[in-house]
């Protein structure tokens, strides 16, 4: 695999001569990219300690008021009225009060993390399973005694707790939630390198039709490796710094510019036979 890493980015030309490995292989090569460029995401998962401004902010803005009088009393969610209320659809989680005297399941569907006050007891649902459950007295105190309602003006007496207890669960729940997302972002990289060499693939060979798909195929995995490296860098630097879309073009085009160079090498190869 080093060599084959050596002579993408250094030499893509002298790939030709693995054009006959396995595709499983080749497969293996891009999935190994995909599990290395999920690292940033670990890192951010690692060192969550809770949510940022910029997120608060946005919670914020896309809170939904409840219309009848809601609170937690000595942990427990009392109501006026009998409701199922989501004050707070955010980023792939919805934040629920339901007061129903039994918990329905099947009303949380989805790939989205509920959090589900009821009762006294705070639920995580997903796809319609109960995942995780906690007592609200297990939460952080502040959230013991909370009105749900606010006046305008005084958001804050609900928010500073809300995000309080949230981000204490979050940095509890992260190995489950953060494992999941991992997971997701290796299968989309993986994903997304694929259409790049299916592309790459597909194209040049309809100008080397003496080439196999499958050969094909196996070598433009092997010469998107600089293109796979400036994707993986790219989401590390993100992390911590704005990256300018064009200087990534440009970058990106060099890579381009690799897989071609190796094409190019093929189609004389093929001629010189």
């Amino acid at each position: 695999m080093l060599n084959r890493i050596r002579l993408g980015l250094v030499n893509p030309a002298a790939l030709i001569e693995y054009r006959r490995d396995h595709v499983m292989k080749a497969i293996g090569y891009i999935f190994f990219f995909a599990v290395l460029m999920g690292t940033a995401l670990f890192l951010q998962v690692l060192s969550f300690q809770g949510m940022d401004s910029s997120t608060r902010q946005a919670m914020r803005e896309n809170f939904v008021p409840l219309e009848t009088e809601c609170a937690i009393e000595n942990a427990t969610v009392t109501c006026d009225e009998t409701l199922r209320h989501t004050f707070v659809d955010f980023n792939n989680a919805r934040y629920t009060v339901d007061s129903h005297s039994t918990l329905q399941t099947s009303e949380y569907q989805g790939f989205t993390y509920h959090f589900v006050m009821h009762d006294d007891m705070l639920y995580m649902i997903v796809l319609g399973n109960i995942v995780s459950e906690k007592p609200i007295a297990e939460l952080h105190e502040d959230v013991h005694n909370l009105n749900l309602n606010y006046t305008e003006g005084d958001e804050n007496a609900f928010f500073n707790p809300f995000f309080l207890a949230l981000d204490e669960e979050l940095v509890n729940t992260r190995a489950f939630w953060g494992s999941s997302l991992i997971i997701s972002q290796i299968v989309m990289n993986f994903i997304l390198f694929n259409l790049f060499v299916l592309l790459n693939a597909f194209l040049t060979r309809s100008r080397m039709k003496e080439v196999s798909f499958k050969q094909m195929y196996v070598l433009m995995a092997y010469a998107a490796t600089l293109l796979y490296i400036i994707l993986i860098f790219h989401e590390m630097i993100t992390i911590a710094y704005d990256v300018s879309f064009l200087i990534l073009l440009i970058i990106l085009f060099a890579a381009f510019r690799q897989m071609n160079r190796m094409a190019m090498a093929l189609h004389r190869n093929i001629h010189q036979q």
